[in-house]
């Protein structure tokens, strides 16, 4: 159970990320039902498909709905004294849960035969399910208008970005005139929705952040802003795709166009809904009225200086924190606060000169990998091929370096260290990396005969963009903390623009010679991001 404690804040992330998409999804396949409604006669097998994969979205929906529900009510049993699943029951997060898993439930069962129209009404309660775990919800003033605009916002997201998967299965599986068809049907139902989601984030932005300098001195503003970016983005694909499904070419080729072109949108736009699922982690901006960075010290953190490149000791960082009472007998420390508290202790001068060796060093493999990739494409540059082999020394030097206090250069052991979100993240990264590595390398020497593979680097990039969005610190310098969120997020996007840049161009069957440089250039600024990155 102590272990659940800890790992809490990281899996509620996660989960709630998890509700979140499969919310849109869901909703989002009732929605496009409505719009195969007159194809229905003549396209039964995309039907079919469609109707399959809200059964998937909506039964795993389910699944994660109770496990939330589960595990709050585990951890608040276990956090507070004389609580029971009696109290659960009335709490507003368990019957909010157990009505989305409900809802999903009805639309999993019902999805294969009913009517679309049959199933609106489940749809529209599981909405509402969702509305009241959100901030919106727990607000005491405005209260009405922010759950009508909470409302709208999930309305939009769904009929928007949870309509693009079964789009994709209609562009794939469609036959050739109905697909164009069914493009041009759902591009208005997008820009509505493009219209609903900026008016409701306008008035909730103006609720929940108040003031401009929240939006750049808190954590909830700086995921507001990456928010606004990924939308940005987004709209750039949307439009493009509005341009050729209206531009006079082939059918054939506007159709594989728009396919590809969705494809990278599904994908950011599920970021789109981790980044809100992080917000909603966060306290709202306007009621963290101490503890904001000033943009003085947002442009000093940031203001680039030479890399720290030689390690401190481990002899100079702060003991490691027990974190339960056999570790404070094996470490020799006492146990000094309650498991999952997440106790505040500043850091060390030797605690940052840690991370910072560690950014530091991080980034310049990353730089150089960059500046490899982009010497690759130039003529005579084939020897920097093997770039992604620096890949495998970058997630070396994480698995060692990244966490002291634990496997190998700590005291506690390889598999205790998982209890610590943090540890489990950086060990996620670190098999990312590897994977990376192995796939990329191969793709670039020429020794991979499957074209699947050269799709796991831009995969594994928009994967790890979306990690670092869920990314968690321990709760304490709140100043400190969003300092460090805020590099983290400037990473995330520049890692999901080399992610869809790098698809488009294996994807597209004559893809525009500016994309083979756009994912180096996006590497070479993480590079410098990471390089330069400071703590003090």
């Amino acid at each position: 159970m102590t272990q659940i404690i800890d790992l809490y804040g990281f899996f509620a992330v996660v989960l709630r990320g998890l509700t979140l998409i499969l919310e849109a999804v869901t909703v989002g396949g009732v929605f496009f039902l409505l719009l195969l409604w007159p194809f229905a006669p003549s396209e039964p097998l995309v039907v079919a498909r469609c109707r399959s994969l809200l059964r998937w979205f909506a039964a795993a929906l389910t699944a994660v709905a109770i496990g939330s529900a589960l595990l709050t009510a585990l951890v608040l049993q276990a956090t507070t004294e004389g609580f029971n699943w009696t109290d659960a029951a009335h709490t507003s997060f368990f019957q909010s849960y157990l009505l989305i898993a409900a809802s999903a439930l009805g639309i999993a069962i019902f999805a294969g035969k009913a009517r679309a129209w049959w199933l609106l009404p489940i749809a529209f309660a599981l909405m509402l399910g969702a509305i009241f775990t959100s901030h919106a919800f727990a607000r005491i003033e405005d209260r009405e208008l922010l759950l009508v605009c909470a409302g709208l916002h999930h309305l939009a997201t769904a009929a928007w970005i949870g309509e693009l998967p079964y789009l994709l299965v209609a562009l794939g599986r469609g036959a050739e005139p109905f697909t164009l068809q069914i493009a041009r049907r759902f591009s208005p139902v997008a820009m509505v929705s493009v219209g609903v989601l900026i008016v409701a984030g306008v008035v909730q932005g103006k609720a929940l952040v108040g003031t401009v300098d929240a939006i750049y001195g808190t954590a909830y503003g700086a995921m507001l802003t990456a928010k606004v970016v990924l939308l940005g983005i987004l709209l750039l694909l949307g439009a493009i795709n509005f341009k050729r499904l209206r531009a006079q070419i082939a059918p054939r080729s506007a159709a594989l166009l728009v396919r590809r072109l969705v494809e990278v949108e599904t994908a950011v736009g599920i970021t789109v809904i981790l980044v809100a699922s992080s917000m909603g982690s966060q306290p709202p901006a306007v009621d963290l009225t101490e503890g904001r960075a000033t943009f003085a010290e947002i442009v000093t953190r940031f203001t680039p200086q030479w890399p720290h490149l030689r390690t401190p000791p481990l002899e100079s960082l702060t003991p490691p924190t027990p974190l339960d009472a056999d570790e404070a007998r094996r470490f020799g420390l006492p146990l000094t606060y309650t498991p999952g508290s997440g106790v505040y202790r500043p850091s060390s001068p030797g605690d940052i000169a840690w991370s910072e060796y560690n950014h530091n060093w991080a980034g310049l493999c990353v730089l150089a990998m960059g500046l490899l990739g982009l010497i690759a494409l130039t003529p005579g540059g084939g020897w920097a091929r093997h770039w992604p082999l620096v890949f495998l020394a970058l997630g070396l030097f994480i698995l060692i370096r990244a966490d002291p206090e634990n496997w190998p250069l700590g005291p506690r052991g390889f598999w205790q260290s998982f209890q610590a979100p943090d540890v489990l993240q950086h060990r996620l990264a670190v098999a990312l990396v590897a994977a990376f590595a192995i796939f990329e390398w191969r793709v670039a020497t020429g020794r991979s005969r499957q074209p699947w593979q050269a799709l796991v680097f831009p995969a594994i990039c928009m994967l790890g963009g979306a990690l670092l969005f869920t990314h968690t610190h321990a709760l304490g310098n709140i100043k400190e903390e969003l300092l460090a969120e805020e590099s983290h997020t400037a990473i995330a996007i520049f890692a999901i623009v080399a992610a869809g840049s790098r698809w488009l161009q294996l994807r597209l069957p004559r893809a525009p010679e500016s994309l083979r440089f756009v994912w180096p250039f996006c590497f070479v600024m993480i590079g410098c991001f990471l390089t330069f990155y400071r703590e003090a």
